[in-house]
């Protein structure tokens, strides 16, 4: 016998098609308790109701959405909830959506505002300005687009001397400490170029003049 309360329900019959199970936010189909077909089982379609309320709401064949608390085929013994005795109507449960999905219900049956200033929020805002400060101004975009490519060419240079190749015609890899020796010789040999030694100034080059005996 199914009184509403159990999760389980017996054999699906068309007679227990129509019976609520699980303190009755749920109604018996195809042998189990489905929890989206309470308002299917009375010819009904389910609804939400803008109201900060966790009451279940169903659509009546006239197209308004109605209270179960207002409906006769919730009126039976069997579709009252625990605590609820002598109250009409069949509530939602915890943490089912209320208020047209504005809201969310808790385990006191009161419909909570949903507040959307939790961390994700706040990441998203953050990503929001952040966006909206490059596009504003579009120089940083181009240095962090040149930054980029910059890594990846130092990243592919890296990669060559340290990859190793099965072409004989190639120089073998080189370790860390070895690509790390070269490359400092590199950059020495560039500020060498760059910028000549102190105390050697070149001389200035006389002109000698031609005589007369060179001129024959």
């Amino acid at each position: 016998m199914c009184d509403g309360e159990m999760a389980q329900c017996p054999n699906a019959t068309s007679a227990n098609e129509i019976l609520p199970c699980m303190d009755a936010v749920g109604v018996c189909y195809k042998g189990t308790c489905n929890l989206t077909r309470m308002c299917i089982a009375k010819e009904m379609e389910e609804c939400e109701s803008p109201e900060k309320t966790c009451m279940r709401h169903c659509k009546t064949k006239d197209g308004v959405c109605k209270s179960t608390a207002d409906l006769d085929q919730f009126k039976h013994e069997n579709y009252t909830q625990k605590g609820r005795w002598g109250h009409p109507g069949v509530m939602l449960r915890p943490m089912s959506q209320c208020m047209a999905g504005k809201g969310q219900c808790d385990q006191f049956d009161m419909c909570k505002p949903i507040k959307v200033s939790g961390s994700l929020s706040r990441n998203f805002e953050k990503f929001k300005s952040f966006g909206q400060t490059i596009v504003n101004k579009i120089w940083i975009l181009i240095i962090i687009v040149i930054v980029v490519i910059a890594l990846l060419v130092v990243v592919i240079k890296f990669c060559s001397y340290a990859t190793p190749s099965s072409n004989p015609k190639k120089p073998k890899a080189k370790s860390l400490k070895q690509i790390k020796n070269m490359m400092s010789d590199r950059v020495k040999r560039m500020s060498s170029k760059r910028k000549p030694r102190k105390g050697k100034v070149n001389a200035p080059v006389e002109k000698k003049e031609k005589t007369n005996d060179e001129e024959d």
